[in-house]
């Protein structure tokens, strides 16, 4: 018995656990004592591995528990397999803990020593930046004792223009002192304009960044700083100035400016390249941004290049320099100016635009952790080797206890293979045996039934010689190999041996026979299953296109639309090669395509397609159903005689089979619908009903786009007619309610439409017009017929008023039950004014006739044009016979007191409306007496007495000489509208008449006065009195009247 034997499960467990459990101890002390300095972090460090010791002792145990002894029933590898992989998981967690731990304290490390070396460097940069503002703080403090020494304040030459020669050599003295300190090497004085007075020691270049310094410093008064700057008389010399006022009298504020040169080689560069360093490889900058560059100062052992003129680009963000000039202070891990990977730590320089930058090579600072590195490497390494060992001798000694039962899994399996064959042979289905490079090893009678084969024939033939030449190289890829898992399920077809073609079912799984693995395959023939998918599947697909060409119709409103998507309906759902909907040319005579879709547009565009049929062209598909408006199936386009001139092209584009459905409107043929499928043989009774459906629906939708054409044109129509008409046309419901109206209903109301739908007239009108109205309607609708009345409007927006002939006429619907009533209304309020202007005229015609006075034929004029126009106040003025001053002719409804204030004024270009239309023979409607300046000097007056706005015409005889004025007052501010000016024109006219009647009569009182005095003086002589007679009648009978005397003597008496 050995000692494996020996021990129980129990001990074993227990000695590995206490073997695991020393070596990790051992090991995990002395490494984190090696690697840790710290106190606080070795406390966190020895946490985190007391619990990883736990976390993976506890796995081990779980392990360990697990691993039984197999028993003499277990029988297959299940439990192997499960074991075998635990302890792999137990490894690979083993793996990732070791792994962890090791990555966690390498982490740690990098972060500690990257910590350290930035505090380093830090301070470096920090220390030598405090260094430089040290040292520009004492020239600062120089200028300041400079300003502040009495003998500056002696200095008079920006009065005298220059110094006084004692002044000039104490000035000489003192600066001679100064400049023996090193740290300067010239100094000059200058006016604040910029003229020099002094100079001792090197003279400065007066540059314009020098010049432009010294005016910016004698503005602001503050110390001004040239930054660094190479002098062109000498490249390789640098110059700082320094420039400060020196005030010389405080009261009148004169002052001179003093420039002290610094050479920052001499003090500034030999500190920067005499500083320590934190290696041998670190190199320390003094860097300022110019534009879009950063500009390195000072020159070090890896800058050969003079200051200044080294320069890169601020593009290169990367770059340590560029970093230092954008970031101002930090740490980062960049690039130098020779690419080379540094760490850099930079610090901004107070008051100046500089940047110290120090930069350290990244692999001399990285050395001592990628030794750390290493070590931490090769720990992790040896702890892996170790657990790995005791997995692989745990999985040893597993291995070996399966080994005992494969015998008899052997024993067993011969006696389930020969059960195995008895039922192969038996199968329905086809059963191939294929090794795996699919030679055929065995066969049933099935599969010699199936393929015409006798078995031997099958057994030395292979699965590719089974199958058709073009799908030899599928089935060659797709034939499960050796890496294949699970077996595979495929279709395909397969060749039997008289060449036929027939579609099979493969199902194929793995066996293994004697350690080597071949393929079970039973095939079943599944034509009869395909034959009928296939069926169902064009059916659905019918059934599809059915289905969205009506949703089609539902949603389409234009025909061309509708067609073209048809087209693609039938590409999309349908599964046809092509289709295309065509119609007849009536130019050309051919059937050219409406609508088309799918992947035969080149076919359709290289076919030709007649109507007459003494054409080959015209005898096709397409052309047939033309002429015959039936539908036509070509089930085998290729061998139709029908398509005997598309063969070619139908060969070059897939085309097996194709349908032509006639597409009918109102009867008549209007177009032919053309499907085009890659199959022969396709359209059965069911698909033909299903396709001849379809067309039927299309048809039926044309005739609905036609009537619905139809009527909208007609609705457009009315619609126009009912909007353009200038009449009122609206429509009523049985209660009142306005159902529809037009633009000029809107206009009376003065409300959008919306708002007068469903609503009345007494939402709009008063109570009592609303009653006339609704009077009005019922009585039409009593009547059954139309009927006319009269009526008035008023429009709510400016309150004028209309008269209007109304007809309104029942409306009933198609059962002849009544539904509203119609009205029309016709604006006749310009006829009824015609009529009573036509009226007043004649009235006064025969006033004047009837030989009535002026005063009361003018106050007549007067009162009729004011009942035309209530509004509207009458003012008639007479000419005087001076031609210079208007007289009162008739206003019988303005005030006594404005008429007599108007009474002889006298006529000029502003003297009111009606002085100016007589002045200057025009009319002149002024629509604000406040605001015109016609009525400047008589506004006051007309105010006074309520009146606002007058029109006055004058009032011209036959022969243009101005009679009077007539005149039209408003108490309110009033355009004249264009009827309004006819108006004022027709009784104006009619003034006219009447003033010159009068003139005449006037005239003729005249003469026949100075006839009755010659008729006196000359009574003996007859013959003249007969003259005189004669005369007299004969300008009577001229001026309408009769005549008053005989041709007799006796009658010569008046």
């Amino acid at each position: 018995m050995t000692v494996r034997q020996r021990l129980s499960k129990a001990a074993i467990i227990t000695l590995l656990y206490l073997a695991f459990a020393g070596f990790w101890i051992l090991t995990s002390d002395w490494l984190v004592d090696l690697l840790i300095t710290d106190r606080t972090l070795l406390v966190r460090i020895q946490a985190w591995k007391g619990s990883a010791f736990v976390l993976m002792t506890a796995v081990i145990l779980y392990a360990l528990l697990r691993l039984k002894l197999p028993s003499p029933h277990e029988t297959n590898s299940g439990a192997t397999g499960f074991r075998a992989s635990l302890l792999i998981a137990v490894y690979i967690l083993m793996l990732i803990l070791i792994g962890g731990i090791g990555y966690l304290v390498y982490r740690q490390q990098a972060l500690e020593f990257t910590a350290r070396q930035f505090s380093v460097q830090s301070t470096i940069v920090k220390l030598k930046a405090r260094h430089i503002e040290n040292w520009l703080t004492e020239r600062r403090q120089d200028i300041k004792l400079i300003q502040s020494d009495p003998i500056l304040s002696a200095i008079d030459a920006p009065v005298s223009g220059q110094l006084d020669k004692t002044l000039e050599a104490k000035l000489q003295s003192y600066f001679n002192a100064l400049l023996e300190t090193k740290e300067w090497v010239g100094v000059t004085l200058y006016t604040k304009q910029g003229h020099p007075l002094f100079t001792t020691g090197e003279a400065i270049e007066a540059t314009a960044a020098v010049r432009q310094a010294i005016i910016d410093s004698s503005r602001s008064r503050q110390l001004a700083i040239n930054d660094i700057h190479r002098l062109r008389s000498e490249p390789d010399q640098y110059r700082l100035e320094f420039i400060a006022p020196i005030i010389i009298n405080e009261p009148q504020k004169i002052f001179v400016m003093v420039v002290l040169s610094a050479d920052p080689t001499i003090e500034l560069y030999k500190s920067l390249n005499e500083w320590s360093a934190i290696s041998a490889d670190s190199e320390l900058f003094l860097v300022r941004r110019e534009g879009d560059e950063v500009a390195y100062l000072n020159r070090t052992e890896w800058i050969s290049n003079y200051p200044l003129t080294h320069r890169k680009p601020l593009s290169r963000v990367n770059l340590s320099a560029t970093r230092a000039v954008l970031d101002g202070a930090g740490f980062c891990r960049c690039i130098n100016d020779r690419d080379m990977e540094v760490w850099a730590a930079f610090q901004p320089i107070s008051g100046m635009p500089w940047h110290v930058l120090l930069e350290s090579n990244a692999d001399a600072m990285l050395k001592p952790l990628k030794l750390r590195a290493k070590l931490i490497f090769l720990v992790v390494i040896f702890a892996v080797g170790a657990g790995g060992l005791a997995v692989l001798l745990l999985w040893r000694s597993q291995q070996m206890r399966f080994a005992l039962f494969r015998q008899r899994q052997l024993e067993d399996r011969a006696a389930i293979v020969g059960h195995y064959d008895r039922l192969v042979k038996l199968a329905r289905d086809i059963f191939l045996l294929t090794d795996l490079e699919g030679r055929i090893v065995e066969a049933n009678e099935a599969a010699s039934s199936a393929y015409g084969y006798e078995i031997d024939e099958l057994c030395s033939m292979t699965i590719r010689d089974l199958t058709p030449s073009h799908l030899q190289s599928a089935i060659q890829n797709i034939w499960p190999s050796a890496d294949t898992k699970g077996g595979a399920l495929f279709e395909i077809l397969q060749l039997r041996k008289n060449g036929d073609i027939f579609p099979v079912e493969i199902s194929c799984s793995p066996l293994e026979i004697d350690g080597n693995l071949y393929w079970q395959s039973f095939i079943r023939d599944i034509s009869a299953r395909q034959a009928a998918e296939e069926q169902i599947q064009r059916l659905n697909k019918a059934y599809a296109t059915l289905s969205e060409t009506n949703q089609a119709i539902v949603r389409t409103r234009d025909p061309d639309k509708l067609f073209q998507r048809l087209c693609r309906i039938a590409v999309e759902y349908g599964g046809y090669l092509g289709a295309w909907i065509g119609r007849i040319d009536d130019i050309s005579g051919r059937i050219e395509p409406a609508a088309s879709y799918g992947a035969l547009d080149e076919y359709l565009r290289q076919t030709e397609i007649e109507i007459a049929p003494d054409s080959p062209k015209g005898r096709g598909p397409t052309a047939n159903v033309m002429r015959k408006g039936r539908p036509y199936y070509c089930e085998d386009f290729l061998n139709d005689p029908a398509t005997a001139p598309w063969h070619d092209l139908a060969r070059q584009y897939g085309i097996g089979a194709s349908v032509a459905l006639p597409l009918r409107c109102s009867n008549r043929l209007v177009a032919v619908f053309n499907l085009y499928a890659a199959e022969t043989h396709i359209f059965d009774r069911q698909m033909r009903t299903l396709l001849e459906e379809m067309a039927q629906d299309i048809s039926f939708a044309l005739d609905n786009f036609e009537r619905e054409t139809a009527r909208k044109q007609a609705e457009h129509r009315l619609k126009t007619l009912f909007e353009t008409i200038p009449d009122f046309v609206w429509l009523k419901d049985h209660s009142g309610t306005f159902l529809a109206c037009n633009p000029a209903i809107v206009k009376l109301f003065g409300v959008p439409v919306s708002e007068i739908i469903g609503k009345t007239d007494y939402d709009f009108v008063d109570s009592e017009t609303a009653d006339a109205f609704r009077a009005n309607d019922l009585a039409a609708a009593a009547a059954g017929k139309p009927v006319t009345n009269e009526e008035t409007l008023t429009f709510s927006g400016d309150g004028r008023s209309i008269r209007v002939q109304t007809t309104k006429t029942p409306m009933y619907d198609a059962k002849g039950k009544l539904i509203g009533v119609l009205g029309i209304a016709r604006d006749i309020s310009e006829l009824k004014q015609q009529q009573a202007l036509l009226a007043a005229a004649n009235n006064t015609l025969e006033q004047i006739a009837e030989g009535r006075p002026l005063t009361t034929i003018l106050k007549h004029i007067a009162r009729n044009i004011e009942q035309l126009s209530p509004d509207m106040l009458c003012s008639i003025l007479l000419m005087d016979a001076d031609d210079l001053h208007l007289r009162h002719g008739s206003a019988p409804s303005l005030p006594d007191g404005y008429n007599r204030s108007v009474d002889g004024i006298e006529i000029g270009p502003s003297v009111g409306s009606c002085g100016t239309a007589a002045f200057t023979k025009q009319p002149v409607f002024v629509d604000d007496i406040a605001e015109s300046p016609l009525w400047k000097n008589f506004n006051r007056l007309a105010l006074d007495h309520g009146l606002r706005a007058c029109w006055s015409t004058p009032i011209f005889s036959g022969t243009g000489k101005v009679l009077g004025t007539f005149a039209a007052y408003y108490r309110t501010p009033r355009h004249a509208t264009e009827s309004e000016r006819q108006l004022i024109n027709t009784f104006a006219h009619l003034a006219a008449i009447t003033i010159e009647r009068e003139q005449d009569t006037q005239k003729l009182n005249r003469q026949l006065d100075e006839l009755r005095r010659w008729h006196t003086v000359t009574l003996d002589r007859e013959s003249r009195i007969i003259d005189l007679k004669q005369e007299v009648n004969a300008l009577l009978t001229r001026l309408g009247e009769p005549t008053r005397y005989s041709v007799s003597v006796q009658e010569l008496k008046p």
